[in-house]
């Protein structure tokens, strides 16, 4: 399943079909790690795989993770349970990542996949799978490594991320207003967040909640944490997409549209009229391929090295010339397919992509 039951049944109204596949990703067989497990320059640890990222989990995501009483959702569970009883980055509108960890990883790209500092709470380290994986964020379930169309699948999957946090956003503060929540206490929280962000007091870089401060953001609701977040996964719960798109106003229904549209250009398989080559770099040369990366150092895409010294062919003139240019001159006929692989991973881009629009 690529996105939770929430989010399936959502977008099963929002998106015109079903949602592509990405086989080339999964979580039990990580195609980023190697056969021995080890990180390196192009793999991550198996000890962490992507997983190196902690979740804000909005307040209905909580909710229904709370209220999850599989076994298979245990260990998250209790997780979740011992970071509300702590009170750090608990708040009206989620369960937030610390602020101490958002500054470690603005800093440590390079260890993402590689570093067990940067691993997920929510991570079961015994058998490497996620232990909120029902009720996982925007972006856990929109990020994969490798992409079966590419570039075209990223931004597909990129524009899903983007309507999904901005649903997760919405919903949040819908839940406050529908469950009237005190005005002085949100103004408390959302004051709490932007300072957050500017710097760390000493409590936060410790990890440990200002109760104070905990009593003014929760106002009424102090104390009782578990029941806000258990109330706002029900009054989620029976949402249709129309719902979720009124609660979610302009901005929603932007990101839908925008959404609909990386759609609908991931289902087509034409090939533009005109093609040129874009930067790439060559990773790897065998015998008869060659390996180079374009859109994303994490998936590279291997092509015949023959085809690869053809590429300067195409220099922008109509598709149609430059293949029978090729076919001509070097008595070699490009399949309709391996083309369409050279536009997906963008070793060829069109270069009037305007016009398409």
């Amino acid at each position: 399943m690529s996105v939770p039951p929430l989010y399936a049944r959502w977008l099963a109204e929002a998106l015109p079909e079903a949602l592509p596949s990405e086989p080339l990703a999964t979580c039990d067989h990580c195609a980023m790690c190697s056969s021995s497990g080890d990180a390196d320059e192009e793999f991550f640890s198996a000890r962490t795989k992507c997983c190196t990222f902690f979740p804000d989990l909005p307040s209905f995501l909580v909710g229904r993770l709370l209220g999850d009483g599989s076994a298979e959702m245990a260990q998250g569970r209790a997780r979740v349970e011992e970071r509300i009883e702590a009170g750090a980055g608990v708040t009206p509108l989620g369960v937030l990542a610390p602020p101490q960890y958002r500054l470690q990883y603005r800093i440590a790209e390079p260890a993402f996949g590689r570093s067990t500092a940067l691993r997920c709470p929510y991570y079961r380290e015994e058998d490497g799978q996620c232990g909120i994986w029902l009720h996982r964020i925007s972006t856990c379930c929109t990020w994969f490594c490798k992409h079966q169309r590419g570039a075209v699948g990223l931004r597909f999957w990129a524009a899903l991320k983007e309507l999904l946090r901005g649903v997760e956003r919405a919903l949040a503060c819908w839940c406050l207003l529908e469950l009237g929540f005190d005005p002085a206490a949100l103004a408390e929280c959302q004051a709490a967040r932007r300072e957050a962000r500017k710097q760390l007091d000493a409590p936060s870089l410790d990890g440990h909640a200002d109760h104070a401060r905990q009593a003014r953001i929760w106002g009424s609701w102090h104390g009782r944490e578990r029941q806000l977040y258990e109330e706002c996964g029900e009054l989620v719960a029976g949402l249709s997409w129309r719902d979720v798109r009124t609660a979610g106003g302009a901005t929603v229904a932007l990101l839908e549209r925008i959404c609909v549209d990386a759609y609908q250009r991931h289902s087509d398989t034409q090939i533009p009229d005109h093609l040129q080559t874009d930067r790439m770099a060559l990773v790897g040369v065998q015998a008869e391929t060659a390996r180079v990366a374009t859109y994303s150092a994490y998936d590279p895409v291997e092509i015949p090295r023959a085809v690869l010294d053809l590429l300067h062919h195409f220099d922008g003139r109509p598709t149609m010339d430059v293949l029978e240019e090729i076919r001509t001159q070097k008595e070699v006929e490009l399949e309709p397919e391996l083309l369409r692989l050279l536009v997906d991973f963008e070793v060829l881009v069109d270069p009037h992509p305007k016009e398409k629009v």
